[in-house]
């Protein structure tokens, strides 16, 4: 059975192309809440989308 306290891995993972809120260009967003939220949001422009990388 799998472990349900390990977080699930976020489908995609963000880099930020213009700098917004505390991220700078070249930042990767990889918290699968964060994600959402700026997918979500305005912001979503001053991200691409990527595969996500390992750690």
């Amino acid at each position: 059975m799998a472990d349900k306290s390990a977080p699930a891995a976020p489908a995609v993972e963000l880099v930020v192309i213009h700098p917004f809120a505390d991220y700078q260009r070249g930042d990767h967003i990889k918290d699968a809440q964060a994600v959402a939220d700026i997918l979500a949001g305005e912001c979503a422009g001053y991200v691409n989308k990527i595969a996500p990388t390992a750690e």
